[in-house]
């Protein structure tokens, strides 16, 4: 059994040639049995493949005197080995009290930010991690139930960058037979037997029935499918890519998608196109409802918004989708005086005093406007409906909405638009247009010099 399972591992590490001649490698240990088994693996067959090994564990603080005792065991462990060994420790349930992320997603971002950070340090050329078939498994059908697309059905990578997964073809039966039979030793985490996770409930409650009611050998045969879906996920991995950059703009903050993807892309790389659009997006984890969610604003009229998490939001516009934050000044008004600047978002405001209103020149993003008034205070604060000014060049009063729509403004930029008022009469169109009633004449008395600068 111990020769089956170890020719295994290495038939599967020889096929994807995870390892090199020379390799310095950093094992996530933990003190369970994959880590355990995966640590000894590699010092049995150190002189095959001409490595270095090195560990590292996270305490993560969770189990309370266990964590130790797992730390305590993860040292002993490294000593008798005589590989090198670097722990440190992370307070999760701290985390989590300032964070919307689960407590497994934010011990899993935590793990893979200190082995990065310890590899980095010690110039390991690679970090290896204990995945098994069985993670795999509960991997692909957690994301089954969250409709996470092919990708995630395609399973936990075997390699991804300078992270390595040498043991995901093997079981956690197979690992736990042969820890058995070699007599090592291992930590157990009793926390695994309690469901009140979903990777727990998948572990111990849906995979055992599958098994037992339909196929003994339901994980090897997920993980054939997985690595096939790998294959495909890399083609329609690569095809996405040369779809993105045809239909989708990147501006700082802002995601623009072009609507004709929706006219001329196959369905499959539609969905695929607005996932990739919505992780660089949204920085986070995208689901099946949040590509709905842009599917059916793409359908929507003008102007219609879509909410997302962290403030995010996507807005219809003629030709495109915008995704963009949500903009932090909204109904509020500002104070501003003449010798002033504002910042709004992404775009500042000032307003000088003009001396002499008879040698005015001009300047680009900058407006001159008549008032007679020595010190005035003025207000800027977004267009609401029934705003009315009479814009430069006319003699009668129009909607603001109205003249943003005949000037073919954007329905996120029509949203946003500000105004300059004074005592409640509009003297500014902010970057647009100034009042006829505040032009400069020759009866002007007092100037004011109105500057519009993006950032």
């Amino acid at each position: 059994m111990n020769k089956t399972i170890e020719q295994k591992v290495i038939n599967f590490i020889d096929t994807h040639k995870l390892i090199s001649e020379g390799d310095k490698l950093l094992v996530g240990l933990s003190g369970g049995s994959d880590s355990v088994f995966l640590i000894h693996f590699l010092k049995k067959f150190q002189r095959k493949y001409k490595i270095e090994i090195s560990a590292a564990h996270l305490n993560h603080k969770l189990r309370g005197n266990d964590s130790e005792k797992d730390e305590e065991f993860c040292k002993n462990l490294c000593m008798k080995l005589n590989v090198e060994f670097v722990t440190t420790h992370s307070d999760i349930k701290k985390l989590k009290s300032t964070s919307k992320k689960s407590i497994e997603e934010l011990a899993r971002i935590e793990r893979y930010k200190f082995f990065e950070y310890t590899a980095a340090k010690i110039h390991a050329d690679k970090i290896v991690t204990a995945h098994n078939l069985n993670d795999n498994t509960e991997t692909i059908l957690l994301n089954l139930f969250k409709g996470t697309g092919i990708k995630g059905i395609a399973g936990i990578p075997i390699q991804r960058n300078k992270i390595i997964r040498p043991v995901l073809s093997i079981s956690k039966k197979e690992i736990v037979d042969y820890l058995r039979k070699s007599k090592l030793k291992y930590r157990k985490d009793k926390s695994n037997e309690e469901n009140n996770y979903q990777r727990n409930i998948i572990r111990n409650k849906i995979v055992p029935i599958i098994e037992s009611e339909l196929n003994p050998g339901f994980s090897e045969a997920i993980f054939r499918t997985s690595l096939n879906m790998r294959l495909i996920a890399k083609i329609i991995s690569t095809q996405t890519q040369s779809y993105f950059k045809k239909y989708v703009d990147q501006q700082e903050n802002k995601v623009f998608i072009k609507l004709n993807l929706f006219t001329e892309v196959d369905e499959l790389f539609i969905d695929e196109v607005l996932k990739l659009s919505l992780v660089i997006f949204l920085h986070s984890e995208v689901t099946s409802k949040d590509i709905l969610k842009l599917r059916k604003l793409a359908e929507s009229q003008v102007g219609s918004e879509v909410k997302f998490k962290n403030n995010f939001s996507a807005l219809r516009e003629r030709e495109l989708l915008l995704l963009k934050r949500s903009t932090k000044f909204e109904s509020t008004e500002s104070k501003i005086r003449v010798g002033q600047s504002l910042r709004i978002e992404d775009c500042e405001i000032s307003i000088y005093n003009v001396k002499n209103s008879r040698f005015i020149m001009n300047q680009s993003g900058c407006e001159h406007v008549s008032l007679d008034v020595e010190h005035p205070t003025f207000t800027i604060r977004k267009w609401k409906d029934g705003d009315k000014f009479i814009p430069l060049g006319m003699k009668n009063f129009k909607k603001v909405s109205d003249f943003l729509t005949d000037k073919k403004i954007s329905s996120s930029n029509k949203k946003n638009q500000l105004v300059l008022t004074y005592r409640n009469q509009i003297i500014w169109l902010v970057g647009l247009r100034i009042d006829e009633r505040f032009k400069i004449t020759t009866n002007t008395k007092r100037a004011f010099k109105l500057c519009l600068k993006m950032n």
